[in-house]
């Protein structure tokens, strides 16, 4: 009952929004409660176990109850996916309920294959020799304000060396020679006509599924 229903209730609140941290312990508090009292609410003593335990998947020693706020993260991170990937939603252009987290999350773990370099971002994604510039250039990619992250495609960085223009912070020496070293990387890179391929890290298929990205957030844990 706890998986089936309780932990079910709340998935469309948690696809849509970023649930305040009070709203998810008094959900824990309802499952933690049937679960070990079969009533509302249970005290620490009828606890057997603790709840992030039980709220990890079985192959981590868990008891395989949704962590509800990785499980809104994961959940959240298909937006980032279809606004990157399906462009005739029509709620394309809108604002997002995604923060930071949902951001990097997709960042890692998107795949990009460049082609006309119209759909990849040149500051955030994976794009070059299979890692992202602020895995790459990290000093040279805080220099660059978060607007411009966010929107400057491979495409648009490219031309006329526009992305050289996108650094408004002063340089230190780590920032300088990793500038060269990118500058390097770069005069390599030729577009084609093809469109961009975008694809999702954790499947086989390259799709993006909730599942996945809800494990891959329990990535460096000891497995059983």
């Amino acid at each position: 009952m706890v998986n089936d229903v309780l932990s079910s209730i709340p998935v469309y609140l948690l696809m849509a929004i970023n649930a305040p941290k009070w709203v998810i312990k008094g959900i824990d508090k309802i499952r933690r409660g049937f679960l070990w009292a079969g009533k509302a609410s249970a005290s620490g003593g009828a606890c057997w176990v603790a709840w992030p335990r039980v709220c990890s998947p079985k192959e981590y020693g868990g008891l395989g109850f949704p962590d509800l706020e990785r499980m809104g993260l994961a959940l959240r991170s298909r937006w980032l996916w279809q606004q990157r990937t399906s462009p005739e939603k029509p709620w394309q252009g809108l604002s997002i309920p995604v923060s930071q987290k949902e951001r990097n999350l997709v960042s890692l773990s998107l795949v990009c294959s460049v082609g006309d370099g119209n759909s990849v971002l040149f500051w955030e994604d994976c794009w070059l020799q299979g890692a992202s510039i602020r895995l790459l250039a990290p000093a040279v990619w805080a220099a660059v304000p978060g607007r411009l992250r966010g929107k400057r495609t491979v495409s648009e960085a490219l031309h006329d060396r526009r992305w050289i223009r996108d650094i408004s912070l002063a340089l230190g020496m780590q920032a300088i020679l990793e500038y060269f070293k990118l500058w390097e990387l770069l005069r390599s890179v030729q577009l084609s006509d093809k469109p961009d391929k975008l694809s999702w890290r954790w499947e086989n298929s390259g799709q993006y599924s909730s599942h996945s990205a809800y494990r891959v957030l329990f990535l460096g844990r000891t497995q059983f």
